[in-house]
């Protein structure tokens, strides 16, 4: 049914895996419905308590946005692309039951962001974190707000600002990750955690999940409605499309 993930339940629980892996787990606007559809369906399953985020493979979680994509958005399509990230992000930030982001590997730009609106993120010792998107003419105005949330003004600007990585003991060290597991352990522990919260009253879940994802809705919503305007303004200048082309150019060059 899906091409671009895989959609497993079992013992109450769903896993959703961005199955890319030979692009790192880079996500299309196709891949985004598909997980968008599956949390859908997961959401709708009563028998179905806790959701899981993942990747395919061991060397990424989801290295955000597919630049063979994405370069060839025009102005009038940015506001179009933004709206997909938003209907996703909101609708997973506003998902009844609790939602664990499992990050087997790096997890760049927007493939960062998905872990940042999930209510749980848990990280194998290999897993690295950076908001790239300056180096390719985007501004990253979600992801800023998503940091800011928690880590506050400093730490986050200098993470966006200069798009450097952050690996797994660091992130945890500032309170980014709830837990960081070796590698031969992730996955087993991920399914522990998953499995302690489906037991969890669902109701009473349900509950706490609303009030803490409305304390931060506003700011959000600010954040969208900027977004939306800064991306019709960067791409109506042509900066990430020269950008994106020079990233391919000496890509090419490395190879």
């Amino acid at each position: 049914m899906y091409s671009d993930i895989i959609y497993y339940i079992y013992d109450n629980i769903a896993k959703i895996t961005i199955n890319r892996p030979k692009q790192l787990n880079a996500w299309t606007i196709h891949t985004k419905e598909e997980v968008l559809d599956a949390l859908q369906k997961a959401e709708k399953n009563e028998e179905i308590k806790v959701i899981i985020f993942t990747g395919a493979g061991d060397k990424a979680f989801c290295a955000g946005q597919d630049l063979h994509e994405s370069k060839d958005i025009k102005e009038d399509k940015a506001l179009e692309w933004i709206a997909g990230f938003d209907h996703l992000y909101w609708t997973i930030r506003h998902c009844e039951k609790p939602t664990i982001a499992a990050i087997n590997g790096v997890a760049i730009g927007s493939g960062w962001q998905l872990p940042l609106v999930c209510d749980f993120r848990i990280a194998s010792e290999n897993a690295k974190f950076a908001m790239t998107e300056i180096d390719v003419g985007f501004p990253c105005l979600i992801g800023s707000t998503l940091l800011y949330l928690t880590l506050g003004e400093a730490l986050t600007k200098e993470l966006i600002l200069t798009g450097r990585f952050m690996d797994a003991d660091e992130a945890l060290k500032v309170k980014l990750l709830n837990r960081v597991f070796p590698q031969q352990k992730f996955v087993e522990e991920v399914d522990k955690f998953a499995k302690m919260l489906a037991a969890k009253p669902p109701i009473a879940m349900s509950l706490n999940k609303k009030w803490f994802t409305m304390l931060s809705d506003q700011c959000y919503l600010a954040c969208i409605s900027f977004a939306k305007e800064a991306h019709r303004i960067g791409y109506a200048s042509g900066e990430p499309q020269r950008a994106q082309n020079e990233f391919f150019k000496k890509r090419e060059k490395v190879k």
